[in-house]
């Protein structure tokens, strides 16, 4: 990098940098402002304009708050008291949004609930927050129904339509009770006290590992989750943010509505993302932000062409995952003038922005900004599962380019807010995400969970998750890694890559389950892996599935498939082995798979 372009980039994050400062300034000088406030307030001035476009219906700013400002009224004739939680089991709409934030203005909490889930795991969503009522789209009672018989306490079922009419006369007795409300603004007097400290609403981890977590986003947090992106995207009144992803997470709920909302622009909000419908809505609605995962860039560029996809008014792709086997393609495809990539978590308190565009980067961290941001990447290792300490006890800090796992300080004393860590529901779950004695005696510092490497610049680079890299051949595997080769070879449209055991065999063997187009040739697979990946991380089976099994949130699911491993009893879908023997994939059956569980081959 030469010296202008390195005083362009300083220059640059030291105004990003600036701009959050000055975004979040306001929040902590208003310890009783509420997320609720501040829309209150954009909305008297922005009465008539609208807020949202769903489905070609127009909601006003002015619709959307008497309707939080009935939902706020519902919530104190329940008995609701500050800090009882209600459930939302709805899909995408604006009544979603009204819903959750007329809840947290009474001094209720909100779960916010994946509309994926079903059985225990959405059961232990509802379980672990106390939920006594859950506002649930008809749609979805079905899921809710499955659930049932394995939550703790009996609940109230509140059934919103928001398909049907919101009227006293509606067919849909909860909206004709809401509809009955007057709408008319609550005073700060005639609520419970609510700081910015007090939990707003829970939002639940994936879940790819286990059971959802339930982080608790503060009204902090929520103000400033919203308000951080909205200046780092230099939002303005005229914007209109598409919106794909499921409001039940931060990136859909805070960062795209919030980012909206908080400037008086537009929130075009879909039921769910389609690949088929997003450029032709790019250009209709006149979209100028979209906020994404990496999984929605991945569904688009394996897309065919759409004659509207470089007609767009896109002038920003804000969002966190993109990898960079597609980033380029992406980038260069759609014409998209800017894409800001970034990296954290709900609950986390580790934030990185790429505000230079670095290919491939997830944030850095200038030199001038270390103490500021408090991060730091560790050393660990992957086959103790733990971070290395030195003779003191301490943790020891990552080389530059050498890979460890990211950790951020914990700071709850009001100092520097972006550091604040406020947990799960479960405490216990909390206190897994912390690390004690990392530098000194009695420090605490947040886990993300993250292989993270460092370059000299301070460029931070995502290797894999904690879990999901594994050991084999006495080298570690990172699944990221391979499953960005794989996912080049022609006619791969997904790849998920994992490691099974072998029996008598040390670590886990590579596995690649892979959603291929009709054309996949097995023949070159092998001799393209030998080419592109060191031997101990060539896949040694494959597993063609008709679709990539994932969470709400597009994230790959891995648990499942690594306790089937590669048995044909427990699999339906077809499944190969690397047999080196012939230097070919060869289906398994019963007798291969005995034949490998055996040693008969030299793996």
């Amino acid at each position: 990098m030469g010296i202008l372009s390195a005083l362009k980039s300083e220059f640059t994050y030291l105004e990003g940098f600036i701009k959050i400062k000055r975004a979040l300034k306001p929040i902590a000088a208003n310890p009783t402002t509420i997320l609720a406030d501040r829309w209150d307030i954009i909305a008297k001035e922005n009465w008539n304009k609208n807020a949202f476009i769903y489905d070609d219906r127009k909601v006003t700013y002015g619709q959307f708050i008497e309707l939080s400002n009935k939902f706020t009224q519902w919530a104190f004739d329940i008995g609701t008291k500050k800090d009882d939680c209600i459930a939302l089991l709805m899909h995408n709409c604006p009544e979603y949004v009204s819903s959750w934030l007329g809840v947290t203005r009474s001094g209720g909490t909100v779960a916010l609930l994946n509309t994926s889930l079903t059985g225990m795991g959405l059961a232990h969503c509802i379980n672990i927050v106390n939920a006594k009522h859950i506002i649930l789209d008809p749609e979805l009672e079905a899921n809710f129904e499955t659930a049932k018989e394995f939550l703790n306490d009996d609940i109230k079922v509140w059934f919103f339509d928001q398909s049907s009419p919101i009227t006293t006369d509606s067919d849909v007795a909860f909206n004709a009770q809401i509809a009955a409300y007057s709408g008319d603004s609550i005073a700060k007097t005639d609520r419970p006290e609510i700081t910015i400290n007090d939990t707003c609403v829970y939002i639940y981890t994936s879940g790819t590992t286990g059971l959802p977590k339930a982080a608790k986003i503060t009204h902090y947090r929520s103000q400033s989750i919203s308000l951080g992106f909205t200046s780092l995207m230099k939002a303005k009144s005229d914007d209109i943010v598409y919106i794909t992803l499921p409001l039940f997470h931060s990136n859909g709920g805070f960062i795209s509505v919030g980012t909206a909302i908080n400037v008086g622009g537009i929130a075009v909000i879909k039921k769910r993302f389609s690949v088929s419908e997003f450029w032709n809505d790019c250009v209709k609605y006149d979209a100028t932000i979209f906020v994404y995962i990496g999984e929605l860039c991945r569904f688009l560029t394996h897309a065919p062409h759409n004659p509207n996809e470089t007609k767009h008014k896109l002038r920003i792709a804000c969002g966190n995952g993109l990898r960079p086997d597609i980033w380029k393609e992406f980038e260069s495809r759609f014409k998209i003038p800017q894409i800001l990539e970034w990296y954290g978590a709900s609950e986390g308190n580790a934030p990185l922005f790429n505000l230079d565009s670095t290919f491939e980067s997830i944030g850095r961290v200038p030199f001038w900004a270390k103490k500021l941001l408090n991060l730091s990447i560790v050393k660990y290792d992957i086959k103790a599962d733990s971070e290395i300490r030195d003779e003191k006890g301490h943790c020891v800090e990552a080389d530059i380019d050498e890979v460890g796992e990211l950790i951020s300080k914990i700071i709850n004393d009001g100092s520097s807010p972006t550091n604040r860590f406020d947990g799960y529901a479960d405490k216990k779950a909390s206190d897994k995400k912390i690390l004690h004695d990392v530098y000194e005696k009695g420090d605490a510092w947040f886990r993300t969970g993250d292989l993270i490497r460092k370059d000299k610049r301070g460029h931070h680079f995502f290797v894999d998750r904690i879990g999901d890299t594994f050991r084999w051949k006495g080298e570690n595997v990172s699944t990221n890694e391979v499953s960005e080769v794989i996912s080049q070879y022609p006619n791969v449209i997904e790849a998920n890559v994992y490691g099974v055991y072998i029996p008598k065999c040390d670590g886990r063997a590579c596995m690649v389950a892979v959603d291929v187009e009709d054309a996949f040739d097995f023949e070159g697979l092998i001799s393209f892996a030998a080419k592109h990946l060191p031997v101990y991380a060539r896949p040694i089976f494959i597993r063609i599935q008709d679709e990539i099994e994932k969470t709400g949130t597009f994230k790959q699911r891995k648990v499942e498939l690594v306790k089937e491993g590669f048995d044909p009893d427990k699999i339906n879908d077809p499944i190969y082995f690397a047999n080196p023997k012939t230097a070919a994939f060869e289906a398994i059956d019963n007798d291969l798979y005995q034949q490998i569980c055996t040693r008969k081959f030299r793996i």
